[in-house]
């Protein structure tokens, strides 16, 4: 009974082990597939005009043009 909790024990820690190395790795995993999304997107991209909706696979709500050279203020 306790060989059994122990192993247990170190399966459970090296799934969470794995989980958080992962994380640290990757990032936020919604962000991460986002931006895979997105780059799919553009790769796919074969005409000179388009939407941004088309475009983009995720909900957005604010969209930030900046010109060249701007300073960061």
């Amino acid at each position: 009974m306790k060989k059994k909790l122990s192993i247990s024990i170190i399966v459970l820690s090296s799934i969470i082990l794995i989980g958080v190395l992962g994380y640290f790795l990757l990032g936020n995993p919604v962000v991460f597939i986002n931006n895979q999304n997105l780059e799919n997107s553009i790769k796919a991209i074969k005409s000179k005009t388009v939407e941004l909706n088309d475009v983009v696979p995720f909900e957005w709500d604010s969209l930030y043009a900046f010109e060249p050279y701007q300073r960061k203020k």
